[in-house]
C-alpha cells in the first residue's frame, strides 16, 4: 500500500505504530470502563471526570479547557450524567448557567480508576516500549512523568482526543463514523489480510459484531471478503482492503505521522 510522501519503511513503521497505539487504547478503555462504568471508555467523557475532579465547572469552561466544540461537550455531559456521574445545578453567581459537578458515586469509581491506572503504568506496558522504540523516542529521554496517575490519564486523554478528532474528520469521508471500523482500517493496512476471527481477537469484539462491522465497511467500498484463499480449506474467509480501503488506510497513517512526536511524548510519560 502506497502511502503519499512517506517511505516505506518508515510507513511500516507506522501502520504497526497505529496498530500498537490502538492496542493500548483498548487495554487503557477497559481498564477505564472496568473503573468508572461500562459507558465512559470515550477520550471526552474521561477527560471531562479528570477536569471535574478538580471542582465544578460550568459546560462553556469544560470544553474550553477540554479543547472540544458546544456540540461535543453537550454529548459528553449527556453521557456522563446518564450513566449517574455529573449533575448539572444553577451556578449561584450567574442563575442563568449551570455549574457541572462530580457525584458522590463519580469520585468513588475515580479512586478506584487510580488504583488500576498505578498498578497498569507500574508494570510499564510492553506496548508503549515497542512504540517509543518504532518512533525512535527511547524511554530514557523521555520528560519526568507528571505526579499521579490521573495526570498521566488526562495528557492522554488530551493528545488523543487531538489525534482523534482529525482522524475522525478524515475517516467520516469515507463512510466510517465508529472507532471500530477505524481501528480495523488500521489492523488491514498493516496486517494485508486476517480472517474475522482474527480481526475480533484484536478489536476485543464478537464474532458477531466484527460481522456487522464489515457489512458497514464492505458496502462503503472499503474492504472485500475473499473465500477459497487456503488451501484446502475453501470455506475460509479472509479480508482485505480494497482500493478505495488503501487510500483510507494511507490518509490515517500521514495523519499518526504528524502527529506522532506529540503522540510518542505523551506516552513516553507513562514509563516515567
Amino acid at each position: 500500500m502506497a502511502t503519499d510522501g512517506i517511505d516505506p519503511d518508515r510507513r511500516e513503521a507506522l501502520a504497526r505504530t497505529l496498530v500498537l497505539l490502538q492496542a493500548y487504547s483498548l487495554e487503557l478503555t477497559d481498564i477505564v470502563r472496568g473503573a468508572l462504568g461500562s459507558g465512559e471508555g470515550a477520550n471526552r467523557d474521561v477527560q471531562f471526570l479528570l477536569l471535574l475532579r478538580h471542582g465544578p465547572l460550568t459546560p462553556s469552561d469544560l470544553g474550553e479547557r477540554a479543547g472540544c466544540t458546544r456540540s461535543a461537550t453537550s454529548r459528553a455531559l449527556g453521557r456522563l450524567e446518564a450513566g449517574g456521574l455529573v449533575t448539572r445545578t444553577p451556578d449561584p453567581a450567574n442563575r442563568r448557567q449551570v455549574r457541572v459537578a462530580l457525584t458522590r458515586e463519580a469520585r468513588r469509581r475515580v479512586r478506584t480508576l487510580v488504583t488500576r491506572l498505578q498498578d497498569y503504568f507500574g508494570a510499564g506496558a510492553p506496548l508503549v516500549k515497542e512504540a517509543l522504540d518504532l518512533l525512535h523516542l527511547p524511554a530514557s529521554a523521555a520528560p519526568a512523568a507528571p505526579a499521579d496517575a490521573l495526570e498521566l490519564v488526562e495528557e492522554l486523554s488530551r493528545v488523543g482526543a487531538a489525534y482523534v478528532t482529525e482522524d475522525e474528520g478524515a475517516m467520516a469521508g469515507y463512510g466510517i463514523d465508529t472507532s471500530s471500523d477505524r481501528y480495523a482500517l488500521g489492523v488491514l493496512a498493516y496486517r494485508g489480510s486476517v480472517r474475522p476471527s482474527q480481526l475480533a481477537d484484536e478489536l476485543h469484539l464478537t464474532k458477531s459484531s466484527v460481522s456487522g462491522l464489515l457489512d458497514r465497511m464492505e458496502a462503503v467500498g472499503l474492504v472485500t471478503r475473499r473465500y477459497g484463499q487456503q488451501p484446502g480449506d475453501r470455506r475460509v474467509v479472509e479480508v482485505a482492503l480494497t482500493p478505495r480501503g488503501q487510500r483510507a488506510a494511507a490518509e490515517r497513517l500521514a495523519i499518526l505521522d504528524r502527529r506522532v512526536d506529540e503522540l510518542g511524548a505523551a506516552l513516553a510519560l507513562t514509563l516515567g
